[in-house]
């Protein structure tokens, strides 16, 4: 807005017939008395809006007869080219013949099927996402050679073996989801010996052939190498240094992109370690989310389109997300996103197959098919600011401005 921010330079690139330069554009704003006065923004997102004018400062240039970038980049922000779609709900009384949802349960997806870790029953739930109907769970009775289910909560599914760890025993239990029968448990004493105790097992993750373990118990992700059947040095709380956080009470590990990313309960915080380089990297703090949702006794996470997606104990019924390439915040799912499809409630456990997001809570299992994220295309031609809506925030009125070019609108 040149009335807003007066500048020789910011009137000479926004009339440019020909494609702006944006890395002047933005310095020209940074250096204007009246961006640093009012940058019209929510104050407390100033220091966001300024750390992303440097970010387009130090991203290199491209030629305006560049292609448009096909895939995401690190100078290209992400929209959702569609819209999350709730689906209905997965409620416990569809579960009344074949069990029950209970206090806590983990989930996983396999071959259209849903599985539920109930704890309280003891029971893996079995849902057919195709034909849209229950099917018989996993009891007792297929575990009964290895002592037997006590208390699953945590599950993943990796090259056709469903993982199952308890709260109760000292075990990881297995089943050939294909012969449809229970293997040889992962078990405290034979397996890990020294490694580490299996019991409290809240979260369970396999990327490159190693099983991760997050075990309250100890404080620690115990591993296991599936190909050579061993186990591997834990992840302690030595491994995370200071300022990388601190391992207690760790939940729901999951694996991006090389990257091991653990929900510390205890301390809010979502943990970072390179696997690849073998060290921890800076944590997700609730200073990360500043503005974007609450990060309070993480229980739950999960991954799709390089969005990390975050369930949360306390806080606002929400679910926060965090853009892994761009490294910044996302506005969290809420109530709204679901448009009554559901009720947002006391979350246990998330996990994504085929686009949609499937959120356990206490009394139902959530569903939502996610919008898909794409790169905005690079501009070629003369930018301009289109009014489209007003919004009230605080009290003021702000407006809604689209930036238009012939190639893209966002």
């Amino acid at each position: 807005d040149r009335t807003v921010f007066p500048s020789a330079e910011l009137e000479a690139a926004l009339t440019s017939p020909t494609e702006p330069d944006y890395a002047a554009l933005a310095q020209a704003l940074l250096q204007t008395p009246a961006f640093q006065r009012d940058p019209g923004v929510d104050p407390a997102r100033f220091e966001e809006t300024r750390q992303a004018l440097q970010a387009l400062l130090r991203a290199p240039a491209v030629p305006a007869t560049a292609q448009p970038p096909t895939q995401r980049t690190a100078s290209a922000p992400l929209v959702e080219s569609t819209a999350p779609e709730p689906l209905p709900p997965l409620r416990r009384q569809a579960f009344q013949v074949h069990g029950a949802f209970a206090s806590r349960h983990g989930l996983a997806v396999a071959e259209e099927v849903l599985y539920i870790a109930v704890r309280d029953r003891n029971e893996i739930l079995r849902y057919d996402l195709n034909q849209e109907q229950v099917l018989a769970p996993l009891t007792q009775e297929p575990f009964q050679a290895y002592v037997g289910l006590a208390g699953p909560v945590a599950l993943t599914i990796a090259d056709g073996v469903l993982y199952i760890g308890t709260f109760d025993r000292d075990e990881i239990h297995r089943y050939d989801l294909k012969q449809e029968q229970a293997l040889a448990p992962l078990t405290d004493d034979t397996t890990f010996q020294a490694r580490g105790s299996l019991i409290n097992a809240y979260g369970l993750t396999v990327a490159n052939g190693v099983l991760y373990i997050g075990h309250w118990g100890s404080d620690q992700i115990l591993r296991y190498d599936l190909t050579q059947e061993q186990a591997l040095p834990p992840l302690t709380q030595k491994t995370f240094p200071d300022p990388h956080g601190t391992l207690i009470g760790p939940h729901d590990p999951t694996v991006a992109e090389g990257i091991l990313y653990i929900g510390s309960w205890t301390r809010d915080e979502i943990l970072r370690y390179d696997l690849k380089q073998e060290q921890a990297l800076p944590p997700l703090t609730q200073a990360t989310f500043r503005g974007q949702g609450t990060l309070g006794h993480p229980v739950g996470l999960t991954v799709a389109e390089g969005i990390l997606y975050i369930a949360t104990r306390v806080g606002h019924q929400e679910i926060l997300r965090y853009d892994l390439q761009r490294e910044q915040a996302l506005p969290p799912l809420t109530q709204a996103t679901f448009q009554g499809q559901g009720t947002l409630g006391q979350l246990v456990a998330l996990t994504v197959a085929e686009g949609i997001l499937y959120v356990a809570t206490k009394d139902e299992i959530l569903r939502l098919r996610l919008g898909q994220p794409h790169a905005i295309p690079q501009a070629t031609g003369a930018v301009r600011l289109v009014p489209r809506t007003l919004m009230e925030v605080e009290g003021q009125l702000r407006s809604i401005t689209t930036f238009a070019n012939r190639d893209a609108t966002v």
